[in-house]
């Protein structure tokens, strides 16, 4: 018969072995919860500007790019048709410019046939009533109104230029109208001195080198004015 004090040990033994192992179990190095240690706890979830900030950034980085390429594109788009206008705009400039000079010297020169049409040799005499002398004179008449046609159009073609003409270029077309009306003056006066009774052949003489030297002066302010209208549109007038 088993006595109940040896029962009781018995258990207590048992008791104290399972202890054992459990602070075995426990480890060495890990000491029990005292009563006033917190509970462990885990590490705080990340935000979402934590998690997404990079990824936002780049997004920024990307739009601000886009928006300066496209401000600065747009610019660029702004001057290239500001350029081409003001291209555009100097192309047409030369082009009525280019258009006028050609228009007026080309009526300078034909002016300049027409006086070329008047022979001097005839004016070196005294005029004299005879049908050589009639025949001569109607031609005369054609030849003056042939004359007039010629410088009325040279002064046209001479308003024209003067609305789109350079300043340079203007002055020589003054020059060379003003040339071919001395022309027209002089041989006024060689008729005249030729018509002049009694006859001077000094006089006659005189008025027909007046008249050749202010046909070759015309003629010279015409290659002058030639010379201002290429530099005018940038053209060597001798080539390159």
């Amino acid at each position: 018969m088993t006595n109940p004090s040896d029962d009781e040990a018995d258990q207590d033994a048992d008791d104290r072995s399972h202890l054992g192992k459990g602070d075995a179990g426990r480890g060495r190095d890990t000491p029990p919860p005292g009563p006033g240690s917190a509970p462990p706890t885990s590490a705080p979830p990340e935000s979402f500007w934590t998690k997404n900030g990079v990824a936002l950034a780049g997004i920024a980085a990307g739009v601000v790019t886009a928006c300066a390429v496209s401000f600065f594109g747009y610019q660029t788009s702004i001057e290239t048709q500001r350029a081409e206008r003001e291209q555009s705009s100097i192309e047409f400039q030369r082009e009525e410019r280019k258009t006028a000079y050609s228009d007026f010297l080309a009526k300078a020169l034909l002016l300049e046939n027409v006086e070329d049409k008047v022979m001097t040799t005839e004016y070196r005499r005294p005029l004299e009533i005879d049908q050589q002398a009639i025949d001569n004179l109607n031609k005369s008449q054609a030849l003056l109104a042939d004359w007039q046609t010629a410088s009325d159009q040279l002064t046209s073609a001479a308003a024209a230029l003067d609305l789109v003409g350079s300043g340079n270029v203007r002055l020589r077309a003054l020059d060379l109208l003003d040339a071919h009306h001395d022309v027209s003056f002089a041989y006024t006066d060689m008729a005249l001195a030729r018509s002049q009774m009694p006859p001077d052949q000094k006089a006659i003489d005189a008025a027909v080198e007046q008249f050749e030297s202010k046909r070759a002066n015309a003629a010279k302010v015409r290659f002058e004015f030639s010379q201002a209208a290429s530099e005018s549109l940038g053209i060597s007038l001798l080539g390159p």
